[in-house]
Formats: C-alpha cells, sequence, structure tokens
C-alpha cells in the first residue's frame, strides 16, 4: 500500500504472511523533497477486555510483553484502567495482549523499539511499539519492519519463531515456577500422542510412567 503526501513524502507499507498467519509488516518512508523530515515508526494492537479471558492468579490474561529479554505478565486490565499508561523499562523484545489459549503480540525487528501499555476508556486497551525517531534526509528512505502474530499459543509454533529470532517468544506461555519440570513432562505427553494419535490414550501412558 503506497500514499503520496503532496509535499515529497511518500509512504509504503508491505504485508507479508507465513503459514502460521505471523504478518510481516514492513514500512518505508521516501523523502524526495527539498529538506530533511523526522519520522517515527509505530505500531498498536487493540483489545477490549469485555470478551477477556478470566485473570487468574495461576494464568495470567491482560498485556504482556518482553523487556530486555525478561517475559512480563501484567498489568492486568483492571490496573491498567486505574493508572492509565504503563510506559516498560527497557527495549521492547514484543508486546500484546493475551488470553489463556490465544495472543496477539507485536515484535520489532532489527532496530530498537519502546513498548507502552494504555487504557483508552469503555474497556478498550492498547499496546503500542514506538521505534525510535529517525532523520531522513533528501534523496534518501527509511525502513522499518514489524512483526504481528495473532493465533493460538501453540509451544511449538511460538518456540519456532524464537528461534527465528523473536526473544523468549515461547514464554509467553505461563509454565509457572516449575516450567523445568513441567516441560519434560509435556514433551513426554507429546511424543505418546505422536506414538498413539489419541490424548485420552496418551494420558493414560503417561500416568503409568
Amino acid at each position: 500500500l503506497t500514499w503520496q503526501n503532496g509535499a515529497g513524502q511518500n509512504f509504503a507499507i508491505e504485508f507479508a504472511i507465513d503459514q502460521d498467519y505471523l504478518i510481516t509488516a514492513k514500512q518505508t518512508v521516501g523523502n524526495a523533497g527539498a529538506g530533511a523530515i523526522a519520522v517515527q515508526p509505530f505500531g498498536l494492537i487493540n483489545r477490549t477486555s469485555l470478551t477477556a479471558s478470566v485473570d487468574t492468579w495461576n494464568v495470567h490474561a491482560g498485556p504482556i510483553g518482553a523487556f530486555d529479554g525478561s517475559v512480563l505478565f501484567g498489568p492486568d486490565y483492571d490496573d491498567l484502567a486505574e493508572s492509565g499508561t504503563v510506559n516498560e523499562a527497557g527495549k521492547a523484545d514484543w508486546l500484546g495482549f493475551t488470553d489463556i489459549y490465544w495472543m496477539s503480540a507485536l515484535a520489532p525487528v532489527g532496530a530498537k523499539a519502546q513498548g507502552t501499555f494504555r487504557s483508552m476508556g469503555d474497556s478498550l486497551f492498547r499496546a503500542d511499539l514506538m521505534y525510535d525517531k529517525s532523520v531522513v534526509q533528501p534523496g534518501t528512505q527509511l525502513s522499518r519492519t514489524t512483526k504481528l502474530f495473532a493465533g493460538g499459543k501453540e509451544h511449538l509454533v511460538l518456540d519456532r519463531y524464537e528461534e527465528g529470532g523473536i526473544t523468549k517468544f515461547g514464554l509467553s506461555i505461563d509454565w509457572g515456577w516449575f516450567r523445568w519440570f513441567e516441560k519434560p513432562i509435556f514433551w513426554v505427553l507429546i511424543s505418546l500422542f505422536n506414538l498413539v494419535g489419541n490424548f485420552g490414550v496418551a494420558i493414560i501412558l503417561l500416568t503409568v510412567i
């Protein structure tokens, strides 16, 4: 998609989608004007809490993100509505909103960005991914690429995107304090399911083991 503002600047955004519905959006600003311009690319996700999963002490539903390599489960919707805006410290690796089984998240590619969560009122909330301001000189262009995940929290898919460069993305599944113990058990369960093709039988075999 392209647009010209009539002052010499050309704006374009290109979308690509993979087999697991991860969207890659590349934003480009070309400056054909006479002077330099300042730009600040961004991305955002809107979410209503009215259809959200219930946030409990052991399963989080609400804002989520990774900042400087650490995954943050929170704040919850009520706290965010009360505070209005939460500016997360550190470089944003990814951020968005999660339910128990579903998540929408933005991840910057190859450029530093900051993350903010905010309440828009009327049970509406927003996650903002803001890149640093940049100056585009005449005759040059600037591009920023952002990945958008919107789908089910399947561990194999999330781990694959983590291996592809989205830091700690697999930990968007809240394994809790006993991750070191739970993940091997889960691996055994999936292996048994792949062997017998039935989760009920796989659970029985896991119990026997």
